[in-house]
């Protein structure tokens, strides 16, 4: 019911009937404690972590899916974890706790192996390159990363699931493109389109609107290589129509409109309507504030800098440059990992002026 409240964008609603589920879980933990209805309770936290997540409730996740998490140990439940660790560590990722993030993901990552589960490595590589696109952290090499997803592919154990292969190659389609490397980036994104699942199958699937709007920013990367008009001119005329597409799905998965609105916002500054661009822009740090989603705040942050800025103007992804090849962070003393945004481009299309 949590579901079909949050598809129905009936988020009050959605709110009671979780409440309802997590005090009978209370109740059956407090009188009743069986395997069984461990497995009960643990499929409703998993649930109440999807459902958080989706609504832009990020600190609510965590804690969601740390309930599931010890209910799935107790229980020895190997599926169980793999269900749970990828939600958990995008949640993490969006509160900017790399470090935990890290540590989440080696734990899929481990259990993945013991049970030899190919879709559990598979969300663990797709989590690797998450936290190198949005923190600019390897937890992998990059090589590694490619070579994973190069043969995962071909794997039929993998085919089956659309969704996954889906966002493995737009993340690496996006990561070449973001390094101008677009013979890499243009043959990921055809791999993506081929096994691009149909859009009114991806309504309720998280990651696979997500990579859609990725989608969107290659597109918008590709427009800004482009600089002569009108080719330039018609690949915006085209990631605009993507960005439109996704707007009733990004209505039911709150937690992607910051994102939504940042690409909205370098869309506007790459027609050259800088000020309908700022606007956005502190919307979308509004907005993702109001979650606690401290990635997209501070990387919306980091794009007013670079775009209307002077003393940044020049300011180069010496990361991204460098292919990724290198941990460009350290852990601190406090076990936090600094994170580095990547600076979406506007040179070559329109002046970085205010």
């Amino acid at each position: 019911m949590m579901d079909c409240c949050r598809l129905k964008k009936w988020r009050g609603l959605a709110k009671k009937y979780e409440a309802m589920a997590l005090k009978r879980c209370a109740n059956i933990l407090c009188s009743d404690f069986t395997p069984d209805n461990l497995v009960v309770v643990a499929n409703v936290f998993c649930t109440c972590l999807e459902s958080r997540l989706a609504n832009g409730d990020i600190q609510g996740a965590v804690e969601s899916g740390g309930s599931a998490k010890v209910i799935a140990e107790m229980l020895r439940s190997q599926d169980m974890e793999v269900e749970i660790w990828p939600s958990q560590a995008s949640a993490l990722l969006y509160l900017d706790r790399i470090s935990e993030c890290e540590t989440v993901l080696e734990q899929l990552e481990s259990v993945a192996i013991m049970s030899n589960n190919p879709l559990g490595r598979a969300y663990f590589i797709a989590g690797c390159l998450d936290v190198g696109l949005d923190a600019g952290y390897l937890v992998r090499p990059f090589k590694h990363c490619v070579d994973f997803c190069t043969t995962a592919m071909k794997d039929p154990n993998l085919q089956r699931d659309k969704g996954i292969c889906f966002y493995l190659a737009v993340d690496l389609a996006l990561w070449f493109a973001r390094i101008n490397h677009w013979k890499e980036s243009d043959t990921w994104f055809e791999k993506a389109l081929e096994c691009q699942p149909q859009i009114q199958e991806t309504v309720t699937c998280f990651r696979t609107v997500y990579a859609m709007v990725k989608m969107c920013e290659c597109r918008l990367l590709c427009a800004n290589k482009a600089g002569k008009r009108p080719f330039a001119d018609a690949l915006l005329k085209k990631a605009q129509k993507s960005l439109k597409s996704l707007q009733k799905q990004v209505g039911m998965l709150q937690v992607l409109q910051p994102r939504m609105l940042h690409m909205e916002a370098y869309l506007s500054a790459l027609k050259g309507n800088l000020q309908r661009a700022k606007k956005l822009l502190t919307q979308c740090e509004t907005v993702s504030s109001a979650m606690g989603n401290i990635l997209e705040t501070e990387w919306a942050a980091w794009s007013q800098k670079v775009w209307f800025d002077p003393a940044y103007a020049d300011h180069e992804n010496a990361f991204w440059m460098q292919g990724g090849v290198t941990r460009v962070q350290s852990i601190d003393s406090t076990g936090t990992a600094a994170s580095v945004r990547f600076s979406l481009p506007l040179s070559s299309v329109t002046p970085n002026t205010a």
